[in-house]
């Protein structure tokens, strides 16, 4: 007659097989699969869109525990035991949150588990030479294997007008360093910040690059020839000197000007212009004012005002 087989295990059963009862003289004859169902899991960082490995993921059903440890692509899977009808996976790993979600299985599951990362704030401020300067671009690097990782290549952030940045980022050990403009590459030498971002703190980072231009020897022997023929406008005896004194004092000013330059970088950044140019365009103006207040203090006319105001008495 005909028999019907079917085999189980676990609450787990076959598919069922109709046989001729002479057909099972030969067990080989009749093979029954009972598919058990699989959990796959991948664990996955949403805010960067990859894997997350060495997660360590915990299944929880019918009063058994397996653990294991998601691979390169994030991936892991289970054989959930036979008797459960639902499994709970908890996903661990040092740089996310606990993760808890539940499954059923009465068939096999994939599932993706998204993370929640932990994060810290993070305040830059980019100055030059210890003067906060703002609009500066920062490049921003993993300093520690997994981000590397999980991030992947470098960013590059941008100072606000008053120096500041301010951002949430994923915790781990990172690298900063101050990368000037085109106009201005080879006037600044830049250090590297090496800082590590907490989860609940506020990390406080200042990146400063050293402005390295400097006058040029032409450059101080035009300001020492400007201020020698200031001399000889103020130095004239007989006339009265307010006036040429008052002028002198503002090309005086400029020169003090131009002389600090070196110490101002921060002014350079966002300037189109070379400090070279900056400079001679300057120079080459309070020389033209020296030659201008030259010779207007030296007509007949202004040197009988000065001889007159100089005879008044006090």
């Amino acid at each position: 007659g005909n028999w019907v087989l079917e085999a189980e295990h676990g609450g787990y059963s076959s598919s069922p097989e109709s046989v001729r009862l002479g057909q099972l003289q030969s067990p080989d004859r009749l093979m029954l699969t009972i598919e058990l169902p699989e959990v796959s899991l991948t664990i996955r960082d949403p805010d960067r869109d990859a894997p997350v490995p060495n997660a360590t993921v915990r299944l929880d059903g019918d009063g058994q525990t397996l653990t294991k440890e998601t691979d390169s692509t994030g991936t892991v899977s289970f054989d959930p035991p036979s008797g459960a009808e639902t499994v709970t996976i908890t996903t661990v790993h040092e740089r996310y949150h606990e993760s808890v979600s539940e499954f059923t299985v009465d068939r096999s599951v994939t599932e993706t588990i998204d993370l929640d990362s932990k994060t810290g704030e993070l305040d830059l401020v980019t100055s030059i030479d210890g003067a906060r300067a703002g609009e500066m671009d920062v490049t921003i690097s993993p300093a520690d294997d997994y981000l590397d990782d999980i991030c992947g290549s470098d960013v590059t952030v941008t100072s606000n007008p008053d120096g500041t940045y301010r951002s949430t980022v994923m915790v781990g050990r990172y690298r900063a360093e101050i990368d000037p403009p085109a106009s201005v590459q080879g006037l600044y030498r830049s250090s590297e910040v090496t800082f590590e971002v907490t989860e609940h703190d506020r990390t406080e980072v200042t990146i400063d690059a050293a402005f390295t231009w400097e006058l040029s020897p032409a450059q101080r022997d035009r300001i020492d020839q400007i201020r020698r023929e200031l001399d000889q406008i103020v130095g004239k005896s007989g006339i009265d000197l307010a006036i040429p004194n008052y002028y002198a004092s503002v090309i005086e000013t400029v020169l003090d000007a131009v002389e600090a330059f070196p110490e101002q970088g921060e002014q350079f950044v966002s300037v189109e212009a070379h400090p070279d140019e900056i400079t001679d365009a300057t120079l080459a103006a309070a020389g033209t004012a020296v030659d201008t207040v030259a010779d207007t203090m030296s007509t007949k006319r202004n040197r009988d005002l000065f001889t007159a105001c100089a005879d008044m008495p006090d």
